[in-house]
């Protein structure tokens, strides 16, 4: 599955990039919590599902591990996990281009294993999106007030 965008921020480049380049500026929009960092991070996860109005399914939590890495311009997210008792994997890229604003450009790939038959691919695709729209949105906030 795959869910990709783009912002505008109206922080300078530099500010952007800097700020981006370090996981400890993004951790709070993200649905993560028990969070270690040593040469991997791991953290739990709680992926919020009531907007899909399942009596019985409010919430998916997990485990993740994954690397944040920034080489140039570019943020690379790299990693796996368990959530609903099902395999996980995603790759996130994040480019950081100058230009009259800064422009961020923005692709998650994952593969959500089993989760899309318990859930439906169209389930699984509204939660992802909604969740990560929710994070992106958080991200522009606080780079816009940079």
């Amino acid at each position: 599955m795959n869910i990709s965008g783009d912002f505008e921020s109206e922080s300078d480049y530099e500010r952007c990039l800097e700020f981006l380049g370090d996981i400890n500026n993004i951790m709070s929009c993200m649905p993560l919590y028990d969070i270690s960092i040593s040469d991997k991070i791991n953290a739990k996860i709680k992926i919020d599902l009531s907007f899909l109005n399942m009596d019985s399914l409010k919430s998916i939590t997990g485990r993740l591990s994954f690397n944040y890495i920034k080489t140039g311009n570019v943020v690379s997210v790299n990693g796996t996990g368990r959530a609903a008792g099902a395999s996980i994997k995603f790759k996130i890229e994040i480019i950081i281009s100058s230009g009259d604003k800064t422009r961020i450009i923005w692709n998650a790939d994952f593969d959500p294993g089993i989760i899309l038959k318990l859930l439906g691919s169209e389930r699984v695709y509204d939660a992802s999106r909604i969740n990560i729209e929710n994070a992106i949105k958080c991200i522009k906030l606080k780079m816009d007030n940079l």
